[in-house]
């Protein structure tokens, strides 16, 4: 691996899940039959719950060490150089927001690459985000360019109950956009990907190509039939532009192996949210899409 290395730090005040964050790195990496180089587990309770490590794995050529030690009192200087002299490429750790646990991390700034994920808008540090970055910079760490896009999962169905009847698809479909009564659509951004459910099926993934807004500020024509259906007046209906790939169009694609992981792709509860358990697997199958399409090298 050329360049500065990478540390990736979930950074955030007292419990608000930065072990957690940390320790799920590890049991990925365990997941995965990572070679163990060196490890300590530190604090385990009885209960058999584990609580901090101390380690370094290596995957796939490359060494990551991790530590889930940060709160004031631990040696955070010796760790992080401990994790130099076993010759890291990576390092994942946890500190608090300022003072001595995140002091030695920045003084590595010169020669580290350092990535610090902070808390989302429930005040905990997100475990699936902090291993989707950490996924990140494997690839990148081998020299691989990272394609991997953040994803959310927006329903089709324009109902309380989710009634097979009150589905929108076709208007999704009609004017390529997607949208849904809630401001959380603004957290969307051009180039990540779209999952549209449908009852318990994912009918379609699609890439964002548009800022969100709400409806009514969208350079777009809507059918008075439309109107009738959505009251797309209201600034609390937001959505964006996307280009689709609609599931129904391959049906008959000769790669059957395919059209089995569409129809299998995970189903995420929840009107509209953020859909970090289907990354991977919604990249993979845009990607290929995109390859069928001529749309992708």
């Amino acid at each position: 691996m050329g360049g500065k290395g990478i540390i990736i730090a979930a950074k955030a005040a007292m419990n608000s899940g930065k072990t957690t964050a940390v320790l799920g790195v590890w049991e990925w990496l365990k997941e995965q039959k990572s070679d163990v180089i060196r490890e300590e587990i530190h604090d385990v309770h009885d209960t058999g719950k584990l609580i901090d490590i101390t380690s370094v794995l290596e995957y796939q050529g490359i060494r990551i060490g991790i530590s889930s030690k940060g709160d004031p009192g631990m040696d955070q200087e010796g760790i992080l150089n401990g994790f130099i002299q076993d010759k890291c490429h990576i390092i994942v750790c946890a500190c608090r927001t300022k003072l001595s646990t995140k002091e030695p991390i920045d003084a590595l700034q010169d020669t580290w690459d350092i990535r610090y994920i902070g808390p989302a808008e429930d005040g905990y540090i997100c475990k699936e985000k902090f291993l989707d970055e950490v996924k990140d910079a494997i690839q990148e760490a081998k020299g691989e360019k990272t394609m991997k896009h953040n994803v959310w999962k927006v329903g089709s169905r324009w109902s309380e109950c989710g009634a097979p009847e009150a589905t929108i698809a076709d208007i999704f479909k009609r004017y390529n956009v997607a949208f849904a009564y809630t401001d959380a659509f603004l957290e969307t951004k051009p180039g990540d990907l779209l999952a549209v459910g449908d009852g318990e099926n994912i009918i379609a993934i699609g890439i964002i190509l548009s800022p969100a807004k709400s409806m009514n500020q969208l350079d777009i024509v809507i059918s008075e039939k439309d109107k009738k259906r959505i009251d797309f007046e209201d600034d609390n209906v937001c959505g964006c532009i996307v280009r689709y790939h609609w599931f129904e169009d391959y049906s008959r694609l000769d790669d059957k192996t395919l059209i089995k992981r569409m129809s299998n792709l995970k189903y995420i509860m929840g009107r509209f949210c953020h859909a970090p358990a289907i990354r991977d697997e919604v990249n993979e199958i845009f990607y290929s899409l995109e390859k069928l399409e001529g749309l992708a090298e």
